[in-house]
């Protein structure tokens, strides 16, 4: 099967080519400053959510026992894979979500 680890070899080779043209389109520094006016208002969101996570939580925890509702698992309703997207930088990570 020489033509079939010939095309393998072919793929890693784009694969670590793709990976060059990824991190050369990545840079933060390209970006204009709308982008950087906006982002802290963009970020800002990132209170709210936590806050209104903390909210359900307690909420959970306190009041589903009352009325008999099984608590919901997080895990059942949420991925984070992003560890898994090896072409994206960090920031591009955390705004994955």
């Amino acid at each position: 099967m020489p033509r079939i680890d010939d095309l393998i070899d072919q793929i890693r080779v784009l694969e670590e080519e793709m990976q060059i043209e990824y991190a050369k389109k990545r840079y933060v520094a390209g970006a204009s400053w709308l982008m950087g006016v906006t982002a802290p208002v963009i970020y800002l969101g990132i209170v709210s959510m936590l806050l209104l996570d903390a909210f359900l939580c307690i909420y959970q925890s306190i009041c589903f026992p009352v009325y008999g509702i099984a608590k919901a698992r997080r895990s059942d309703y949420m991925v984070l894979d992003r560890q898994d997207l090896p072409y994206l930088n960090a920031l591009e990570k955390l705004n994955c979500g």
